[in-house]
Parts: C-alpha cells; sequence; structure tokens
C-alpha cells in the first residue's frame, strides 16, 4: 500500500493527470478479483451439458451469495414470437411456491367479495376508489399480482398503462380474472407464475431458492417443463424445446441436457449414469484420451 502510494505521488508529481496516473497504476497492478470472481470449485464442472439433478446439485453448490439466491431456470422455445399463433403465455403451478413472498391485489365490487379475498391474504383490495388511487399516484403498484372480477375489467382500463409494462393487468388467459377471488389469492400466494415468452423465444421464471431441499426443487422443475409443454401452440413446427439452464441469482450458469427434461421423452427426471447420456464436450474429451483405437471401436457396426 505505501508502495503504490509512493507510485501515486511520483505520477502526480510528474504532472501526469489523476485519470491517467490511476490507470497506470491499476495497469501495473494487474487484474483484480473479488470473492465472487475467483474460480469455481475443482468439484464444480460447468463445462458441458448436464442432467436435471446433476445441474441442480452444481447451482446449488456454487451459489456464494450472503443472502437465499433464487433458482431460476431458462428454457429456449423453438417459437417465432413475431407470429401470432406463437406466443406462449401461460400459468405455471409450481407445488413448493417460489420461495418469495406474494403481494396479492383484489378489484372487486362487491362487499363480500372483497371480503372473502381479505380472508385469503390478499394484501391491497378494493373496487373504483382504488383504482382512481393507484391513476392518479396516492398509491403504488406495489403488489406483485392482481386479481379482478369481470365486472372490475371496464374501470381496470384506465390504468391499464399502469398495470400492463408492470405485468400486473388480470387476464382470463392467465386465470387472473374470476368470480371467486379467493381461489385467485389462494392460488397466487401458493406458487402460481406468471410467463410470458420474450421477444427471442426464451422463458425465465424462479423455481424456488438454493435453501430449498434437492427433491423440492426437482418437483418444481418438472412442473414448469410439464407446464410449459402444455402451453406449446398448436400447429407448431419443428423442435419446440431448443436448450434449457439452470443458474442461481449470482452464480453461474448450468446447461441441463434436453432429454432429462423433456417430459416427451424415456429420461425425463431420471437421475441416469452420467456415462448412458454423457455430455457431447464430454464424449469428444473421452475419446482424444482413448486414442486412435478407441474412436475405431466407437466407429465400427
Amino acid at each position: 500500500r505505501a508502495a503504490s502510494a509512493s507510485r501515486w505521488k511520483a505520477m502526480l508529481r510528474v504532472g501526469l493527470p489523476r485519470v491517467a496516473a490511476r490507470r497506470a497504476l491499476l495497469a501495473r497492478r494487474g487484474p483484480t478479483r473479488g470473492k465472487r470472481g475467483r474460480p469455481t470449485p475443482k468439484h464444480a464442472k460447468i463445462e458441458g451439458e448436464h442432467n436435471v439433478h446433476d445441474a441442480l446439485a452444481l447451482v446449488v453448490a456454487n451459489a456464494r451469495a450472503r443472502f437465499d439466491e433464487t433458482v431460476d431456470l431458462a428454457v429456449r422455445l423453438g417459437i417465432d414470437t413475431r407470429k401470432s399463433n406463437e406466443q406462449v403465455r401461460t400459468v405455471l403451478r409450481l407445488p413448493h411456491g417460489t420461495g418469495r413472498t406474494v403481494r396479492v391485489a383484489v378489484f372487486a365490487e362487491s362487499e363480500e367479495a372483497r371480503g372473502m379475498a381479505v380472508e385469503a391474504g390478499a394484501e391491497v383490495v378494493g373496487a373504483e376508489e382504488l383504482v382512481a388511487a393507484i391513476k392518479d399516484g396516492s398509491v403504488a403498484p406495489d403488489f406483485d399480482r392482481c386479481v379482478a372480477t369481470p365486472g372490475m375489467m371496464k374501470p381496470l382500463a384506465a390504468i391499464g398503462k399502469i398495470l400492463g409494462p408492470r405485468k400486473l393487468m388480470p387476464s382470463p388467459k392467465l386465470g387472473t380474472v374470476l368470480d371467486d377471488v379467493a381461489q385467485g389469492v389462494r392460488a397466487a400466494k401458493a406458487g402460481s407464475v406468471n410467463v410470458r415468452a420474450e421477444r427471442a423465444g426464451v422463458v425465465h421464471l424462479g423455481v424456488g431458492k438454493v435453501s430449498f431441499p434437492a427433491a423440492s426443487l426437482l418437483d418444481n422443475v418438472r412442473a414448469a417443463m410439464v407446464g410449459l409443454l402444455d402451453a406449446k401452440p398448436e400447429g407448431l413446427k419443428g423442435r419446440y424445446l431448443r436448450g434449457v439452464s439452470l443458474s442461481s441469482t449470482m452464480g453461474p450458469g448450468v446447461s441441463v441436457q434436453l432429454n432429462s427434461v423433456d417430459p416427451g421423452h424415456q429420461l425425463f427426471m431420471r437421475a441416469v449414469p452420467k456415462a448412458s447420456v454423457a455430455p457431447v464436450a464430454q464424449q469428444a474429451e473421452g475419446d482424444g484420451e482413448a486414442g486412435g483405437e478407441g474412436a475405431e471401436q466407437s466407429a465400427a457396426p
């Protein structure tokens, strides 16, 4: 530290500007890395593809943040989002929830429906007066889910520009417009997740926390993949599932073998030995180590 300070003073003494002196000092020190930039543990082989069991284990092992990180699932779909008949938007029911507290707002006309919503656990409840309060800014839309009765959809159009960009606008397709608002509140609290394919055809969602048991994470991934398959657009040609990866909030991504997360495959969610479903990269490394004789045997009928 003393040497760095002396170099800094020397650079300023010769008239070097502060920005240039700072850059020269950093270049002399070389690259620095924090705790998150340190190499991953030797047992964590992030390269290649892994079955879903090994991928989840690697994600949990490489979660080093001081908070309970979220396990994120990213699925690349073979759809063209520019076409109206290839849109993917659905609600996924995760059996063990997402691990986060969901704030639910309910818009209902009758006092009875609003009372049932409060009993079900809704944090924000109201009717047209709540719509007016959100419109003039006196009430912030700091909730995560909106549930409304069919009769409140017309008044809600006045704040569509506020709820729409936040993906909070109730929709019958998402099951958030219904007469039994208490059921919608309970579903939102139980772990229902609204998913929508991005412009590139990728779906992102959280399937739990790294503190979840492995069985709970597997159940959530299973439910998510089955729900995405059910939401497959009719008449879609070609392969629907193109790629799947898992990661934590601050950790590296892990590619998942498609056959282990494809509901239509016989190896779906099965913990099979690595040798039988080894990634292509690992197979290539193995062939290289085995030499020409191994390659000839593999090419033989």
